[in-house]
């Protein structure tokens, strides 16, 4: 079983339908037997000293993970795929959206056409997610 721990799942999360999906037993309690663990943090910046405890007696998925922000992740997307995902939006030509700092606040609004950028915003190049008129979502 798994525990999601320290936040509960959301109902609409990925992770909570490919369970449901697969009739993967989970639990959102420590109180409960369990064999993993899936730090389900919603910080960006994590260090919860209990997911610190339990890795000592228990797989954990994310558990190494300490920063989520869009800027980390971008610059981690440099390091694996080798370009840039941040653009100027003062100068870039092209597409873009721009987005809070935050995780799934659903803030990201897309441009056209450059604009000053505002404080506490990432500006990242728009990926093109519509196939066959279809949107699809990257994510893992």
């Amino acid at each position: 079983m798994i525990l999601f721990y320290p936040n509960k799942l959301k109902g609409y999360s990925r992770v909570k339908l490919l369970c449901d999906r697969a009739d993967i037993p989970y639990t959102e309690s420590l109180d409960d037997p369990f064999t993993i663990v899936y730090n389900n943090d919603y910080s960006i910046y994590r260090n919860n000293l209990v997911i610190k405890k339990l890795k000592e007696s228990y797989p954990v998925i994310n558990g190494r993970l300490k920063d989520v922000s869009k800027e980390k992740v971008n610059s981690v997307h440099l390091d694996v795929f080798g370009y840039d995902m941040a653009i100027d939006p003062e100068t870039f030509k092209g597409a873009y959206v721009r987005k809070t700092n935050l995780q799934g606040d659903k803030s990201g609004k897309v441009f056209h056409v450059p604009q000053k950028r505002k404080p506490g915003y990432v500006y990242q190049k728009l990926i093109n997610n519509i196939i066959n008129g279809r949107r699809v979502e990257y994510r893992t």
